[in-house]
Order: structure tokens, then C-alpha cells, then sequence
């Protein structure tokens, strides 16, 4: 009966189904590869089967109509394609079919500026799915976008697309903005969640590793640096790593999340190739305590990034 909740008119019943479905297929054994049928084992004592059809054309359907009529919907119609993206069937084929324009990218960009404009509650939004969760809900509004589109960039490395249309489309449809002011601005209790974030860094270093010139600069910037030492300070830490590890927190999440910064933080070096370029660089980076905090970082991470990262 879950399956047929997808189709329902009343959209909370139907986000809330996209989301159980999201976990369903993340912990799914099988996939059927010519269509989109999943087959469930999950009993501890004796294997069984169950069939659950998904229709991903629909999903991606219900993502484009309710950008403006009910984004969270919208949303977690994403958080599910990033799901599909990753099984051995035809939808991953279906999901790039569509994310092959700058259509698609726009819709992902409307929804972070439709909800920002129409002063949208994203607390009660999420609430309509998730529940109260005791003050403090585990899914972040703007999930699905990230994780989705970090899941859809490998993907497009994986089946050797061509990754410069992505990085394009990105900033065709004005997401490279959008995700700028977000980062300088994102409601921590509401708009992300500590597994979100994680995929906004892989998304922000992949671009900027893959197009230094178009992505870079923006964000090595003084107040974008501070932020990403406020993130790595102690109490910062100490909240992650009581987040629960089911939810995307813990100490894995810390080890992530410093990891990801270290990595965006050191890619001018890699690539900025004019002193110029690079004495501006640094001269931002002096406005901000990133290099005291790195320092402090580092107890935070296994001995092993640790050497990595002080060779670098």
C-alpha cells in the first residue's frame, strides 16, 4: 500500500511517503535492472522478497509541479532520486535523460529562491513531515538539492558524461549563486543538516576543482573563510559529534566535514598560478583566525588525514 501513497493529492501524505520510500531504497539488497522494481530483504532470522515499484518518471514529475505549489515535496522528491541514482536499474538512465538541459537546474535553483521570497516557514515545512523530533528535526529543508546533486555530478563522472555541461548548467540556471548566499546566510536549524552539509562541501569542492576560475573566487573570500573556521571550532565539534551517527552526525560526520573544508581551503594552491591571484588569496585569508583553527582541527581527525593534511 506504501507505493500508492506516491500518488496521493494531499501532499504531505505524499512527501512523507517519498521519504520512507528514500530509506527503503537506500537499504534495499536487489534491484531489478530493465525496470524500476525493488526487491526488499531485510527479515534477521529468514529472507524474504517483497516487490516495490517505482515509478521514477513520476517522481521526477512530482518534483517539477510542485516547485511553487508545495516545494517540500519538491524536495523530497529529490532526496529519493538521489537514491535511485545510485541502483543498478533503468532509473538512473530516466534521472540524467532530464538533468541532460538546464531545465531541470533551473527547478532546483527556484525552489531555494521561491521559498526565500515568499518567506516560506522551512521549520513547519519539514515538521509536516518529519514530526516535531523533539525541537530539532534531522532532515534539512534544502537537503535533497545538495545530496542530489553531488549524487547526480558522480554519476555523470561515472558514465564519463561530459562534466563540464554539468558545472555549465550549474551556472546557467543560477544555482552557483544560490548556493553562495545560502552558505553565507544557511539557518542551521532549519535549512541543513549536518548529512546535507557534508554533500554542499563535496558539491562546492568538485565544482571548484573541476572549474577553478568560474567557482573559486567567490567563495575565498574573508567571510565565506570565517565561516568555515567557525565551523571547525570546538563547540561546533562537540555538536556534531553528539548528533546522532544514524542521522549523519558523529565522529564520522567531524572527520568529514574537516576533511571536505581542508580540501576546498587547499585548492588555490593547487591551481592559482599567478602571484597576484595568490597574494589576494592570502590576504583574505589573513582577515579570518582559519589558520589557528585548523591547527586546533586536527586532534578532531584520524592520525592518518592528519599526516595527509600536514605534508600539504
Amino acid at each position: 500500500m506504501l507505493q500508492y501513497n506516491i500518488y496521493t493529492e494531499e501532499h504531505v501524505i505524499c512527501a512523507t511517503a517519498m521519504q520512507i520510500f528514500t530509506h527503503i531504497v537506500k537499504h534495499s539488497k536487489k534491484y531489478s535492472p530493465q525496470i524500476d522494481t525493488i526487491y526488499i530483504i531485510t527479515h534477521k532470522n529468514r529472507d524474504y522478497s517483497a516487490e516495490l515499484n517505482v515509478n521514477t518518471s513520476y517522481v521526477l514529475d512530482l518534483f517539477k509541479k510542485n516547485v511553487q505549489i508545495d516545494p517540500i515535496v519538491s524536495v523530497l522528491s529529490l532526496n529519493l532520486l538521489a537514491e535511485l541514482l545510485a541502483v543498478d536499474s533503468s532509473a538512473p538512465t530516466t534521472i540524467l535523460q532530464k538533468f541532460e538541459t538546464v531545465e531541470y537546474f533551473k527547478l532546483m535553483n527556484e525552489i531555494i529562491t521561491y521559498t526565500n521570497k515568499k518567506n516560506i516557514n522551512r521549520m513547519e515545512e519539514i515538521r509536516k513531515v518529519e514530526g516535531n523530533s523533539y525541537g530539532c528535526p534531522i532532515i534539512g529543508f534544502f537537503d535533497g538539492i545538495f545530496i542530489f546533486l553531488q549524487k547526480l555530478f558522480v554519476r555523470f563522472q561515472k558514465e564519463n558524461r561530459k562534466v563540464k555541461e554539468f558545472l555549465v548548467h550549474m551556472q546557467e540556471s543560477g544555482l552557483n549563486e544560490s548556493i553562495f548566499a545560502l552558505l553565507v546566510q544557511i539557518n542551521h536549524r532549519s535549512d541543513i543538516s549536518p548529512k546535507g552539509f557534508i554533500s554542499m562541501l563535496s558539491l562546492i569542492h568538485d565544482c571548484i576543482y573541476n572549474d577553478f576560475n568560474t567557482f573559486a573566487f567567490k567563495m575565498f573570500q574573508s567571510n565565506v573563510l570565517q565561516l568555515f573556521s567557525d565551523l571547525m571550532k570546538e563547540n561546533q565539534m562537540v555538536t556534531l559529534q553528539e548528533w546522532p551517527a544514524a542521522f549523519g552526525g558523529g565522529i564520522t560526520c567531524v572527520h568529514l566535514m574537516i576533511g571536505q573544508i581542508l580540501r576546498i581551503l587547499n585548492l588555490p594552491y593547487a591551481f592559482v598560478t599567478t602571484d597576484k591571484e595568490l597574494d589576494a588569496i592570502n590576504k583574505e585569508f589573513k582577515g579570518t583566525d582559519l589558520i589557528a583553527t585548523i591547527i586546533s582541527s586536527f586532534k578532531y581527525l584520524p592520525k592518518e588525514h592528519y599526516v595527509t593534511f600536514s605534508k600539504s
